[in-house]
């Protein structure tokens, strides 16, 4: 991840997850504007083609994407 806040643009259709690190906050959006909050941090997020997940931390955490 990039400096904090970071903006995970999804490439398809799929699920983030976030491990390790600081995570101070975490916001959905759909379309790059409106961002809502995500009330769960360390866990598994769906995400559509061209969402983002903007994740805001203290230390680096880890995004994994899995498609599907």
């Amino acid at each position: 991840l990039g400096p904090s806040p970071f903006d995970f643009i999804a490439p398809n259709n799929g699920f983030v997850m976030v491990s390790g690190g600081g995570v101070k906050r975490m916001q959905y959006s759909t379309d790059g504007a409106t961002f809502f909050d995500v009330g769960q941090f360390y866990a598994s997020h769906p995400v559509t083609l061209g969402a983002a997940l903007r994740i805001s931390y203290i230390g680096t955490p880890i995004a994994t994407f899995f498609p599907g």
